[in-house]
């Protein structure tokens, strides 16, 4: 992602000063989507790991509750 990044980073700098091909426009676009994508990624596993986590700890308390 890191890449990725750098990338982006190196052609918003070239648009900025007017010197961004398309070909390159396109090719940023399509980084841009390959970085969001990961990024929702890496956030969908943030949640599963940690609603899991909060989700086991309530049905835990309702276990004990209960008994």
């Amino acid at each position: 992602m890191e890449e990725i990044s750098k990338n982006i980073h190196q052609n918003i700098k070239k648009l900025e000063h007017g010197e961004l091909s398309l070909s390159e426009l396109e090719f940023t676009t399509n980084q841009t989507k390959e970085l969001y994508e990961r990024l929702i990624i890496l956030r969908y596993k943030y949640y599963e790991e940690h609603s899991g986590k909060k989700r086991m700890k309530k049905e835990i308390k309702m276990c004990n509750f209960t008994s």
